[in-house]
């Protein structure tokens, strides 16, 4: 499999980051021109341990572009309550580590996972924190704390309290908090 791509050294350093990637790596990957672009190839198994995955990780990110999320606060606060509600279990690993997943088994989805549309989730997202998505430009730069904290409810509170914490939270920026049940 090659596929070729021009793309401009910002944008790879935009999508990789540091990521624990030597200049080796990165030079691994990209071929000068004179025109100050890259021709990115995708190659399969390309170069040492981990460099396919990269290539591939660069590959769907321009593939899928950036992920869209809404810019008002209140609609971002009714998708996740509304997912919340109807799914009612966190979204984790299925290995002892129960770490929390965008996308986990058995189709669940964490609250910031039930943000990003199937066409932008690629399985490489979930070793990246949400702020770490918006600052590799993954995803829009919209309500980026308001999600973190949306999201930091799903993978520390116990299922049950949700409700009570996605009260305070949306109360906290000012939103209607009426698609949740009453307070016990």
């Amino acid at each position: 499999m090659t596929d070729t791509k021009m793309i401009t050294m910002q944008e790879i350093d935009n999508l990789v980051g540091d990521g624990g990637f030597n200049s080796f790596y990165k030079k691994s990957i990209y071929k000068h021109d004179p025109f100050e672009n890259f021709n990115f190839e995708i190659v399969e198994n390309f170069g040492g341990e981990g460099m396919g995955d990269l290539c591939y990780y660069v590959y769907q990110r321009l593939e899928a572009g950036m992920i869209q999320i809404p810019q008002d606060p209140q609609v971002v606060f009714d998708i996740v309550v509304e997912h919340a509600l109807r799914q009612n279990c966190r979204s984790t690993s299925l290995d002892n580590s129960n770490d929390c997943m965008y996308r986990g088994p058995n189709g669940t989805k964490c609250f910031a996972g039930a943000l990003i549309p199937d066409d932008k989730y690629f399985p490489s997202l979930e070793k990246i924190s949400w702020l770490g998505l918006v600052n590799r430009n993954i995803a829009e730069n919209f309500n980026k704390t308001f999600i973190s904290g949306l999201q930091f409810i799903h993978d520390t509170f116990p299922v049950k309290e949700w409700p009570e914490k996605l009260r305070e939270l949306g109360k906290e920026k000012g939103l209607n908090v009426d698609k949740l049940p009453p307070a016990e």
